[in-house]
Order: structure tokens, then sequence, then C-alpha cells
């Protein structure tokens, strides 16, 4: 990627507001959590998606990307989004994941702690 990472973080921000509503800018930010080599750039383009996320096989491409990277901020990011995209088959896969310990060591406690406030919020508005 000829762009600095300075300039691909800027451009992942400036998208972000309109990721829900367009799905080629969400597919130039998967794109960019999958490939970029810089984990702040990744994490960033993951929390934009976050943001938007309206589509269930966006979902489904952050879950797959949790063991791809080591990063504790990129798989942060992705544990934030997919809680905040709330399909209950994909928060029992965060909760199994923690469970195995899938996850980095320091976020296994924070995906167990988020996933009971989802189930009390849920139980809440059903």
């Amino acid at each position: 990627d000829a762009a600095s990472p300075s300039d691909r973080l800027a451009a992942v921000l400036a998208a972000a507001e309109y990721a829900g509503e367009d799905s080629m800018i969400s597919e130039a930010l998967l794109t960019r959590a999958i490939n970029d080599p810089v984990s702040s750039v990744r994490a960033a383009a993951v929390t934009s998606l976050g943001q938007g996320v309206n589509q269930r096989e966006v979902a489904d491409e952050l879950l797959g990307l949790l063991q791809q990277y080591d990063s504790p901020t990129v798989q942060l990011a992705i544990i934030d989004a997919l809680l905040r995209y709330g399909d209950p088959e994909l928060v029992q896969s965060l909760k199994d994941r923690a469970r195995q310990q899938e996850l980095h060591p320091a976020l296994s406690d924070y995906v167990s702690e988020s996933t009971a406030r989802y189930s009390i919020c849920a139980r809440r508005y059903t």
C-alpha cells in the first residue's frame, strides 16, 4: 500500500460515517480490516465497520478475524462490533471462544462481563 499508515487511518475514519449506508464502503473497510499491516489501522477499520454493521455477512467475517489476529486492540474492536450487532448466535460464539481461551487472555473476562450485560439487556427488551 503506497499510502502511509496515517493516511490509511484518516481514510478509515472518514469512511466510518458511511459504513452502514454504502456496501462498497463496508467492503473497503472490511478489506482494510483484513489486509492492513498496521494493527491500529485494522482496529480502526473494524470499529468503523462496527458502527454500522447491519449485514450478517460482515458480522461473520469479523468473527472469522478473531482467530486471525493476536492484537488485543483488533480483537477488542471486533468483539465490540459483534456485541453491538447483537445476534444471539454470534454472542454465544464469543462466549465460547472466551471460555476456550481462543482470545487474547485479557479479553476473556471482558467478553464474559459484556455478554452478561448483553443477556440482561436482551431479556429486558424482549
